[in-house]
């Protein structure tokens, strides 16, 4: 048996998915029919030009969904496929849903998303593996755990922050959640509605719509070349600074030391403040040393550190963390204790077997070398196509986008709008500001590019200049 299939090499589905789509077709048509078997690895991949790891994952995830059985030495075979009950709407069921499962009318070909993720290179199989193995040996985990997340989970987080971020703390200060989100959402719960939190202006227009959401008191905070201005912070009545000073989002800029020392001085005068540094993408820096997380060089425990691994896994993987000092905890174990985990025990287990195998360091370097050699594509890409004299780039050495001002007489509007007639989406830096007043030399954009391939980077690139010089 040998499959036909055309790969679309510029779409956002990876490769694995594509032939898993189109094997469960194969299947649900009735063109592969129960016990026939599929081809070895070796031939599919061969058969298709693509990696080994692609075939791999696509047959684990039909393994995984029941679509075929695995025979030892013999290789995959289809299972039998039964067609699922077709039930007649109720009344309530046909009620229509367009405005809201609708609201996207554009079909865009490339996305220049700062929330995507390389997904072909995602070790699916290892993955997958861990997580069989955690389930059919681990009964136990059906029962609820610690609130805060599973200890042997916090444990391995607080070993990798402190070697890879110089965070100082233990895993009993540590709180797992689902997503940044559900941890933001806790923390407004923690800090009583007379803290005041300072935002830095532009921001990451989520967190500014959950604090409003619990209805948090907030002053927007302009930033320089060094993130936040601390003389600017202190003539505000705010006692919560919300920043990203490893990779200030969105513009890129890393926050020096000297700023870093100004903002926990400002931090020190009064027991009621706060620092949140939210340590969003640090993974990816691409030039000179890393730079030590804030919470790390805090003597007077007035930073609370937040981070995820949506950026370094995936997405869809709910876990982000945050490392509260000893007075927010202990409010936390004693005012929060009816509180169950929001992150199932399973896969906290298939997480800590992942980073303790050293199967995350490894994904993460490679990772960290296939976005810093499209971030540099990229920009070879812009500078090759582009008028010398008509972009500038900036806060491309870390994290998964940077700027790209233009000057071209267009509006940020019609940038916009002109590479949306190109079928691409890309948005513009005013959005992420949380005030009106929005002052840059020229229109800017925000690049993000980890889900492009080289044959992509380059066909959004050519439409890219059509549309704008």
């Amino acid at each position: 048996m040998n499959f036909t299939l055309k790969f679309n090499q510029t779409s956002n589905i990876p490769l694995y998915m594509q032939l898993y789509n189109y094997i469960v077709l194969e299947i649900k048509n009735g063109n592969i029919s129960e016990n026939d078997k599929l081809p070895s690895k070796k031939d599919l991949s061969e058969h298709l030009s693509i990696s080994r790891t692609t075939v791999e994952n696509a047959y684990e995830l039909l393994l995984a969904e029941g679509y075929v059985k695995s025979v030892p030495r013999s290789g995959f075979y289809a299972l039998k496929y039964d067609n699922p009950i077709i039930c007649k709407n109720t009344y309530s069921e046909q009620i229509k849903l367009k405005n809201f499962s609708e609201k996207e009318t554009t079909i865009y070909k490339y996305r220049f998303s700062t929330n995507s993720v390389d997904t072909e290179n995602f070790p699916f199989s290892t993955w997958a593996k861990i997580t069989k193995t955690i389930m059919y040996n681990n009964p136990e985990l059906l029962y609820i755990g610690d609130n805060c997340g599973d200890k042997i989970l916090r444990a391995e987080l607080i070993k990798y922050l402190h070697e890879y971020r110089g965070v100082i703390s233990s895993p009993d200060n540590i709180l797992i959640g689902a997503g940044t989100e559900y941890i933001l959402d806790i923390l407004c719960q923690l800090l009583d509605d007379n803290f005041i939190f300072a935002l830095e202006n532009p921001c990451y227009t989520k967190n500014y719509k959950i604090l409003k959401a619990n209805n948090k008191k907030i002053i927007p905070i302009p930033i320089d070349k060094n993130g936040m201005i601390v003389s600017m912070l202190e003539k505000t009545k705010a006692n919560i600074a919300y920043i990203t000073p490893s990779h200030q989002f969105p513009t890129g800029v890393t926050m020096p030391v000297g700023r870093r020392t100004a903002l926990l001085n400002w931090a020190s005068l009064s027991p009621d403040r706060y620092i949140i540094e939210d340590d969003y993408d640090s993974e990816f820096r691409y030039g000179g040393k890393p730079i030590p997380a804030l919470q790390g060089i805090d003597k007077n425990k007035k930073v609370i550190y937040i981070g995820t691994l949506s950026r370094s896994i995936a997405p869809s993987i709910r876990i982000a963390y945050a490392v509260f000092p000893d007075n927010l905890m202990y409010k936390y174990r004693t005012e929060f204790n009816y509180r169950s985990s929001t992150v199932s025990r399973f896969e906290q287990h298939t997480l800590y077997n992942f980073m303790a195998n050293g199967h995350f360091a490894r994904h993460l370097n490679r990772i960290r070398n296939i976005y810093k050699q499209r971030k540099e594509t990229l920009v070879k890409l812009l500078k090759q196509y582009f008028p010398e004299n008509q972009f500038t780039i900036s806060g491309e050495n870390s994290g998964l986008h940077f700027l790209i001002s233009i000057n071209n007489s267009m509006s940020e509007k019609q940038l916009i709008e002109t590479a949306k007639s190109k079928k691409i989406e890309i948005k513009g830096l005013s959005e992420y500001y949380i005030t009106e007043d929005f002052k840059y030399s020229y229109p800017t954009l925000v690049i993000g590019y980890s889900d492009f391939n080289e044959k992509a980077l380059k066909e959004a690139v050519i439409l890219l200049k059509e549309a704008w010089f």
